[in-house]
């Protein structure tokens, strides 16, 4: 009996660690079955305005109305293509960027979407608790800035985004999905 719990305890916990991603060889989070599920959502980001031969960086974030730094630091880039696949990126503050910064592999793999009534959202993949895709609805583009707002822990938060130049070189990739 003792043996059979045991052994029903430790399936659980086995099973409550399966994550759902593999990494790529540059360090990008991908699904191994999540992707396609969600794909057919995918739109093309020049319907909410997004250019798709830009990066979008984060410049600043309000929590709760107030001012809000980030504690890891980083910048965080999107590069979004035709298909409604969008990759995001993490560079530490000091990191010299090149032409193979932007590598879709090296990021992480996200959808732009819309709903029937013509809102739009975020889809992206989070590995936590066994990997899902998380939604962040609402977003909008007005003028260059990309505002993502969105629920964490009960507070609420509001990304913006700015266009930022780069080589076009720099975006020369396809996207792997």
């Amino acid at each position: 009996m003792k043996k059979n719990i045991l052994i029903l305890i430790s399936s659980l916990f086995l099973l409550g660690c399966y994550t759902d991603y593999k990494v790529t060889e540059f360090g990008g989070r991908r699904s191994k079955r999540e992707y396609k599920k969600h794909l057919w959502r995918a739109i093309n980001p020049k319907r909410v305005g997004i250019d798709i031969n830009v990066l979008y960086t984060r410049t600043h974030t309000y929590k709760n109305g107030v001012p809000y730094s980030y504690k890891d630091d980083n910048i965080v880039y999107y590069h979004f293509y035709k298909n409604g696949v969008f990759y995001i990126f993490y560079k530490k503050p000091g990191e010299k960027l090149n032409e193979t910064s932007f590598n879709p592999k090296k990021g992480d793999i996200a959808f732009i979407t819309s709903n029937l009534l013509g809102k739009y959202s975020l889809r992206y993949y989070n590995a936590v608790d066994g990997g899902n895709f998380d939604f962040i609805k609402k977003i909008k583009m007005k003028g260059d800035t990309l505002t993502i707002p969105f629920k964490y822990h009960g507070n609420k938060y509001i990304d913006y985004f700015k266009k930022v130049k780069v080589p076009k070189e720099w975006l020369d990739y396809e996207p792997d999905y």
